[in-house]
Formats: structure tokens, sequence, C-alpha cells
């Protein structure tokens, strides 16, 4: 972190230190918009408060506010204000038009203050036309139009401004229980026809996070920020921080120069392609404001180091990555992971996504398809030849800005300074391929010095590789490990988790003969009246003949012939299920394929007592429930030992960042046993008859796992049982896997419908 801490309040990249959880929260989603607070929320901000300066005392409702903006107004909440961002501003705004675009209907206080100085903060009171109604305390978000595919262009007929829907709006569930995500796909409809966005385009869909969640989400940001602040960490260390980098770049420049004027050709393409890719750094800095916090004086030097120097665009970068630190990460909005058609860093590239920032569809064609599947070969040598892309993305880029409205800063120069550097650049390295002696040398320099800026480029990598939902080899190594070194005899997986290939592959490495280990897979909802298709294709992904024990996944039978293979969705963004299709046909086929032989035992996963009753009178089950301290399960548990039924209990542990491994009362009795947390909450469950199924894929965890719960289920006492079991109707009850079904599954502790 030498270099990272160089970022002022100004840079976008003061996100990449402090915006960790900001980012959870609601850059990746647009709907989910971190909320204005409360006066008294409001005086922890370290910031001015420049709003006890205004005179505008106007109270906008939620209503009110949706009605300005499908009229086109450009409204932003700032400190429980209401921002009206004049067009002219819009256009000239330094930081980007889509930077405020993407805040429409939303909260920017975060937003607003990490990217902006002080002064420039005071200015923003202008822009206040009345405060706006809040709920307890904060604002509930919309959708910002641009998020939904709609845009404003002028009429080229009458000249006035219009709504154009430029995409279709797709509402995904990435996983069971996560929070709906906004999607862009291609609309088929002519872009040139003029219509306008209702009430209900701007409506987000329900979050997982409550809005008083996200309070506490920005709440922590903003402490960690002015921690941060009050430390100095964004002050420049001009003479220990930038003084080495200098050293460096000389360095590597005098080698490469030395080895040209000696004839070493190769050589000196090597350091000069290493001089870029260094260089690359300082312009991100530059580029931010990050290094003297004066926006002239970073934007020339950013300029002599991207464009005189490196040949590339420091308008086009900071353009892209302005828009990529606010909405990091979105597949329809974040510039810096489009990579269609050469790689898809997510399965959610496959729907053939609209970017709202390159105003075209990724589309998902024959030649994506070939691409995609051999992604992970051909990674490396695409990725040596990428800068090739920077270029063109630069110049169309600086061609378009020549047609643009000027911005407020740098307007009249930056632009033609850009053109000389780039004119500049040209001339010197034309002048040193020319020096080569001949075409063959001059073509063999030209690559070597662009492969050798890339071929040490480790974040592109990390970033293809990285990002699926599991790293390559990473289940197969846990699973291996899980079973040959640690002793585990049953391990649970589903069609639907999308890695029982890898479970497969761990299996056959553990050595581990087949017979000695307890498979357990769950048919998916899509599949319920084809349950041996989807049988059929585990066995092959898990490379075995017959499983243990199969499941049905969820009570709910999702339709076979819908909008998407795992979560299809109607029109509205609910869940699209198959309502004609009953529990009792799925299990008729569910028996069938024990008396086939391909599965020894069947049973369900997430059925209430109402719903076991559906199939109960035929069938002995052995159901799986989320089972935990916090949502115990009393009666079904009792329910389930009166039929003769073991239960299993999945997330034994909550969910990602659940409360349990620090509730004091599970922490206390941790102690008193000399145990951890999770043995503790493991142990519970073996004690009381439970089949815990806890997931790692961590060595260190997985061990501890199996060894605490047996260790915790010997220490506890049946005080500390009656402890546990008295936890959830204490005030703690509830549940951390709740997908939005828009059925009735005959839980007590169910979410209600929407």
């Amino acid at each position: 972190m030498q270099r990272g801490f160089h970022y002022n309040i100004l840079s976008p990249d003061a996100l990449d230190v402090v915006v960790v959880i900001r980012h959870f929260v609601d850059l990746t989603s647009q709907h989910m918009a971190i909320c204005s607070l409360s006066p008294q929320h409001n005086a922890q901000l370290p910031r001015i408060s420049f709003m006890e300066t205004t005179t505008k005392t106007v109270l906008w409702s939620r209503t009110e506010v949706a009605a300005r903006i499908l009229k086109g107004d450009t409204l932003i909440v700032y400190r429980g204000h209401l921002l009206s961002i004049p067009s002219k501003w819009l256009n000239a705004h330094p930081g980007g038009t889509l930077a405020l675009l993407h805040f429409v209907g939303r909260d920017a206080t975060d937003e607003i203050e990490a990217n902006h100085q002080d002064a420039t903060v005071a200015l923003v009171s202008k822009y206040s036309v009345g405060r706006v109604e809040l709920t307890d305390g904060v604002w509930e978000p919309f959708l910002p139009p641009i998020a939904a595919g709609w845009t404003r262009r002028r009429d080229t007929t009458t000249g006035e401004m219009r709504w154009y829907k430029d995409a279709e709006k797709l509402v995904t569930v990435a996983e069971p229980g996560s929070t709906p995500s906004v999607l862009l796909v291609e609309r088929h409809a002519p872009r040139t026809e003029s219509i306008s966005p209702l009430y209900s385009c701007i409506q987000p869909p329900a979050s997982k996070l409550s809005l008083k969640q996200q309070v506490r989400q920005s709440m922590a940001y903003r402490e960690l920020h002015k921690r941060i602040r009050d430390a100095g960490l964004y002050n420049t260390r001009y003479i220990t921080g930038y003084g080495p980098e200098l050293l460096r770049y000389a360095s590597l420049a005098t080698i490469s120069a030395y080895a040209y004027v000696r004839g070493y050709f190769i050589t000196s393409a090597i350091f000069l392609g290493l001089v870029w890719h260094q260089l690359s750094f300082t312009a991100h800095d530059l580029g931010h404001m990050g290094v003297t916090h004066v926006w002239v004086l970073d934007r020339i030097m950013a300029t002599i180091v991207a464009n005189f120097i490196g040949g590339l665009s420091i308008g086009w970068w900071v353009h892209n990555h302005n828009v990529h630190h606010l909405v990091t990460n979105h597949p329809s909005h974040d510039p810096d992971i489009e990579y269609l058609p050469f790689f898809a860093i997510t399965p959610t590239f496959l729907k053939s996504l609209w970017s709202s920032y390159y105003k075209r569809s990724f589309r998902f064609d024959f030649v994506a398809k070939m691409m995609l599947q051999v992604q992970h070969k051909l990674l490396y040598v695409i990725m040596l030849f990428a800068r090739f892309n920077l270029y063109i993305n630069s110049y169309i880029f600086l061609y378009k800005n020549y047609f643009d409205t000027k911005r407020a800063k740098g307007g009249d120069w930056a632009w033609k300074f850009e053109i000389i550097g780039i004119l500049s650049f040209w001339a010197w390295y034309g002048r040193v391929l020319y020096g080569c002696g001949s075409w063959k040398m001059a073509l063999l320099y030209l690559v070597v010095s662009h492969v050798a800026t890339n071929g040490f480029n480790d974040q592109g990598r990390l970033t293809i590789v990285g990002t699926w939902q599991s790293k390559p080899g990473e289940v197969a190594s846990a699973v291996a490990y899980a079973i040959k070194d640690v002793g585990y005899r049953h391990i649970d997986c589903a069609w639907a988790y999308g890695n029982e290939k890898e479970v497969g592959e761990g299996i056959r490495a553990s050595g581990v003969p087949r017979a000695e280990i307890f498979v357990t897979s769950k048919l998916w909802g899509t599949y319920h009246n084809r349950v041996e298709e989807c049988l059929d294709e585990t066995l092959a992904n898990l490379g075995t003949d017959y499983l243990d024990l199969y499941l049905v996944h969820w009570p709910v039978p999702l339709n076979p012939k819908g909008s998407h293979p795992v979560f299809p969705l109607l029109p509205n963004g609910k869940r699209d299920v198959y309502h004609e299709w009953k529990l009792s046909d799925t299990w008729k086929q569910m028996e069938e394929m024990v008396k086939k032989g391909k599965v020894k035992s069947i049973g369900v996963s997430n059925f209430s007592e109402a719903k076991l009753e559906e199939i109960l009178p035929t069938a002995e089950i052995t159901p799986v429930l989320e089972i935990h301290v916090y949502n115990p399960q009393h009666k079904l548990l009792d329910y389930l030992k009166s039929k003769n039924i073991v239960p299993q209990a999945y997330s034994p542990l909550g969910s990602t960042n659940s409360p349990l491994l620090t509730d004091e009362a599970i922490t206390s009795l941790a102690s008193k046993h000399s145990l951890q947390p999770s043995d503790v909450l493991l142990g519970y469950l073996v004690a009381k008859g439970s089949v815990a199924l806890p997931k790692s894929v961590t060595p260190a965890r997985i061990q501890t796992n199996f060894t605490g719960a047996l260790a915790a289920a010997e220490k506890l006492d049946a005080a500390d049982i009656k402890e546990l079991d008295g936890l959830a109707a204490s005030g703690k009850q509830k549940r951390f896997i709740t997908p939005p079904w828009p059925v009735d599954l005959g839980f007590d502790n169910w979410p209600p419908l929407v």
C-alpha cells in the first residue's frame, strides 16, 4: 500500500482505499443507494455543513421528486437536500455526464464528499431547490433512468430534449437469497422512437438490505474515511513516495536508451515497455488528482506521461475510470469489465448485455461462444496486445470529444494539449522505429515493446481469472483435503451451485474409494418435471453412477421454458413459478430414480411442515433445513422427530457476514469451554442430533470445523444447550437464506411476499 495512500480526497481512487464497504452496499447494484440521513446522522459527517447557509425550505415528497425526474430533471439527493443539476452543468461537469446520471434519484452524499475538495463541496448549495421527505430519517432511492435503459437526447427535428429507451431492464438474482440486480439488454424496437418512462420504470427491486442496514454501512464507511483523512494518509509524500518511483522510471528509460544506441534493439524494446507499464500507475494517480491535488498541475503532468510518453489519451482514461469507480463491477455500466467477445468475467455477460457507457450491446454471438470456451487459454495471448486496443479507444474518444461540450475545467486547452501529445509521441516513437535499420526489426521492436507493457500486468489477469464463483481448482482441492486429510465422508453439493465437476475431481483426487463417501446433490426448480434429466447431468458432472442422497432443493417448481435456465423471471421481475406442477408429481419421479438405482435415498430441502404434508403420505424423507441458534425451528424439529426423520442443517454458521460468530452469548460459551465460536455453533447442532453441513474451501477451517464440532458436542452441558435454545426467542430470530420466492412456503418466520 506504499503508493495507494497518495490519493487525495478529490480522487475517486480514494474509494479504492476506504470504500470497500460501499462497493458491497450500492456501487455494484444500481438500485441500492446509501441513504440520506437524518440531521443527527449528518452531524457526524467530516465535512462543511453548507446547508445551514441556504434559505430554501421547500419540502419535496418522493412522489414529487419522481415526477420531476420523469419529466427530465436531473435530481440528486445530498445531505437531505434536493439538488437540481441544470443541463449546461450536466454537460460541462468535469467528472463527466455519466457520473451524475448514475445518481439521479439517489443519495450521493458519500460520493460527492469523497470526490471533491471542501471548497468545491461548499459550492454545491447553489443547486439546492429544497429538502426531501425522509422515511425514518432515510431517503428511499429510485433507480436512475440510465440504469433502467433510458436516456435523454435532442430531437433532430424539433431540437427539443426527449426521452429515448435504449435498452430493456432485466432483473436477475445471482443466487438464492441474494439481492436482485438490474441489468440491461438490447431493445429490439428502434432507438429513434421517442417515448416517456413511467413511474414503475424507476422503482428499484426489493433489496436484501433494509434502508437502516444501508445507513449503518454508510456510517461505517464515513468513520473509516474520517480516520484516514485525520491520519493524513491522503497527503502525497513527494520524496519518500514518488522519489523512488522516479528513480525506477529513469533507470528503465536509461537502460532502454543505452541498449538502443548500442544496437540491442530487443533489449531496448523490453525496457521501453517496462517504462510504459510503470508510468501507467503514475498516470492513474495524476488523472485522479492524487498527486498535487491541483487539477491544472495534475492534468498537465498526466498528459505528459500518458499522451507524450505513452501515446494514450489521459482524458479517455479519466472519463472511463470515473464511471468505473462509481458503478464498480456492474456488468451493464462499468466499462472496465466489458470484454466480450474475448472474455466474460461472470456468466451474467452471456445474456448479451447492453452497455450504458459504450451505447451498444455486447452480444453473446457465435464468435463470443467460440472465444469464451478457450478464454482461459487465450488470456495471456490477447493481453499481450491489449495496448493496441487502448490506442483505438483513446483516439475514438479524442475524435468524439472534439464535437462534445467543453468541460468546465480545461475546456479551452486540455484537448489541444492532448492532441499535441499524441502527435509528439508518434513523432519520437516513429523515429525510434525508423532507426532500427530494417522494417522487420522495426516491426519486431513495435511488437516486443507493446508485449512487454502488458506481459507483466497482473491486474488484468486477476480480474479475468479470479472473479468467477470459485477459482480454478479451489473447490476440487478443498474437497480432496476434507476427505483425505481431515476425514470428512459426507459431501453436500447441488446442480445450482455450478461446481459439481470440481467436486467430482476432488473426490477422485482424494484417493478414498467412492463407496466410503456419502454424496448428496439436489434437484433444481426448473427440472421438477424432468427429474431424471437433472440427475443425469449431476451424475455426469460428478463422474459417478449413483448418489447416496438426492434432494428437492426448494419446494418451488420453476417454469422449465422460462426466460432463464436457472432463475426464469416474469416481465415484472418476479420469479416465474410453475404453479400448475404439483410437488407430489415431483416426488413420484424422485422415487423412480431410486427404483432405477441412480440414487440410494431421496429427500427434500427447505420444506416446511405444510410442504412436507404434501408428500409425506407416500414417502420417507430426510429433510435439509436452515438450522442455527438464531433459527432453531424447534416446532419443526419436534414434528420431524415424530416422523422418525433425521434433520440436516445447512448454514449452521449463518451466511456471509452473519452475526452468529460475534454473538455475546456464543463467544461467552466459547471462552468458558476454551472453544471457538464456530465450534459452539456446530457442536450445538451435533448435540441435538442434527447433521451439520458447514461449508468451507479453506483447509484450516475444514480441519477445525471437524475437530471443533466434536469437542464442543462433548463439552456443552444441558444448561449451555438451554441457553442456546433460547437465543432466537430473546429477539434474535433470523433467517439468512430467504430467496424472493413469490409463493408461501409455510414457514412462520419467512419475509412477507413481494
